[in-house]
């Protein structure tokens, strides 16, 4: 007992920063954040040591107190968390001592404080059981959103899109900073466009430029990320315009909270070893999914890594805009991307769950533009691509997979990306079709430009479009140059 009255004296300088976790002022750059994350872990070290011979209870009590100093209770922290928080105040605990009594003054987006206690919840219960972890998850859940999070969470799932908007933005920053992310960010995982691109210097006009995000694409769950229709439903269809009337001025781009010093990406040749442990949220967060149906799933999926701007996710930007670039690409779709790649790759979900779940999130609110799909697919990487393009050729829906393959070919040309990806994308298309299918399917692929350049002539603000309308020309014609110098190889 005397070592721990120790800790919670001001004697103890190393602890000042554990004590008082909410600073002043919002970090100044990532790596200040990245900085303390080191210092947060030695913490969950130190106190492991402490508490290692006391019951799970007890443990579990500890954990509650300091997590609630640490929660942002200026507006982060759920109303029906206050009751419990008040029957537990009769509770003598010593974390009581140890942290300085204060409030959140930056706000619950730029504090950084759960975050720094995801880490150090990580490193208090290494070594613990799968057993004891899941109690702890539970228990902290439970103490914070009260005993019904999980119906609370349904109920949430259950309403339309944006029809509440602090709570998304709540579960988001709670599941993700505290379980999520400290654990690990979203990783790329299988080979990257690049690494399907051709030696061929004719196969297209446009500069290579890999798909794989650097440290400055990896977003974590701070929710800052800039704004950006096809359907991926089985039976009808009707392609929605490649670019909404909306200017690019509208897209936003913001700054994340923090950013992982390293991205883990993997080529061809190392992808043939084990890739369930390779991103080690995926089992904590398919444990979460597979609780649900594919649409709450999906919506699941779009509230924990999807695109936020100014503290709200932006469903409605999807089905109304698309991303100017690769900087933007990357920021709204970059996440939900690998996600998606991974829990496939992963065996976390079969591939028609994966497909069940696409459809889920490109139709939601409504279907999605046929661009912001194809960036979706490029995101999550060549080989889901591969997956979605071969389950509509499988189905016939051959006039769906001629906009699929047409948008990602807009998508490349605008991010100078190479075209060798999306050849070999077509020729497994070519592959699935059946027979019957397959002259359809080339009369498509030919009608799908032309039918967007038709309908972006005789739009009324051609002038204003007039990048749009040329950017559509040069996809065309770097397609087709490709396709007819893949062929002239063969």
């Amino acid at each position: 007992m005397s070592v721990n009255h120790y800790l919670s004296s001001s004697v103890c300088m190393q602890l000042c920063h554990f004590r008082n976790p909410h600073p002043p002022n919002a970090p100044d750059n990532f790596v200040d954040v990245n900085g303390q994350l080191d210092y947060y872990f030695q913490v969950g070290v130190l106190f492991r040591r402490l508490y290692c011979f006391l019951p799970l209870s007890l443990r579990i009590q500890f954990l509650d107190s300091i997590l609630r100093a640490y929660l942002c209770h200026n507006g982060f922290e759920p109303k029906t968390a206050l009751n419990h928080k008040s029957r537990q105040s009769s509770r003598k605990d010593h974390s009581k001592e140890l942290l300085i009594k204060g409030t959140c003054i930056l706000g619950r987006l730029r504090c950084p404080s759960t975050f720094y206690f995801g880490h150090f919840l990580r490193s208090f219960l290494s070594g613990s059981s799968p057993n004891e972890c899941q109690r702890v998850f539970h228990s902290l859940v439970h103490s914070c959103y009260g005993q019904n999070f999980w119906l609370k969470l349904t109920s949430l799932l259950c309403k339309k899109p944006d029809e509440c908007p602090d709570e998304e933005l709540a579960v988001r920053l709670f599941l993700r900073r505290i379980f999520l992310d400290p654990v690990s960010f979203p990783l790329n995982l299988g080979p990257a466009w690049a690494d399907l691109s051709s030696t061929n210097p004719v196969a297209s006009n446009s500069k290579s430029s890999s798909c794989v995000p650097d440290a400055t694409d990896s977003l974590t769950s701070s929710g800052y990320v800039s704004s950006a229709s096809i359907s991926f439903r089985d039976d009808s269809f009707d392609p929605a315009p490649f670019r909404s009337h909306i200017p690019e001025s509208s897209l936003i781009t913001s700054t994340p909270l923090i950013k992982s010093t390293s991205v883990a990406t993997r080529s061809s040749s190392s992808f043939a070893t084990s890739l369930s442990s390779v991103w080690p949220t995926a089992g904590t967060l398919a444990t979460i999914l597979h609780s649900y149906p594919f649409v709450h799933q999906a919506r699941l999926l779009f509230i924990l890594y999807g695109p936020v701007h100014k503290a709200r996710l932006m469903w409605n930007i999807m089905c109304e805009n698309t991303a100017a670039d690769l900087k933007q690409l990357s920021a709204c779709f970059g996440e939900l991307g690998r996600v998606l790649n991974s829990l496939w790759l992963s065996g976390h979900w079969s591939a028609s769950d994966t497909i069940a779940v696409l459809h889920e999130i490109t139709n939601t609110p409504d279907g999605w533009l046929a661009e912001n799909v194809a960036c979706l697919l490029h995101s999550a990487g060549p080989q889901l691509a591969s997956l979605a393009v071969q389950h509509k050729a499988s189905k016939g829906y051959v006039t769906e997979l001629a906009v699929i393959l047409t948008s990602l070919c807009l998508v490349q040309v605008k991010i100078k990306e190479d075209l060798s990806g999306l050849l070999k994308l077509v020729g497994d298309a070519v592959q699935a079709t059946g027979s019957t299918y397959r002259e359809e399917f080339l009369d498509s692929l030919s009608n799908a430009f032309r039918g967007v350049i038709v309908d972006l002539y005789e739009t009324d603000e051609l002038d204003e479009r007039l990048e749009d309308f040329s950017i559509i020309l040069k996809a065309q014609s770097y397609f087709f140059r490709a396709l007819l110098a893949r062929v002239y190889e063969e």
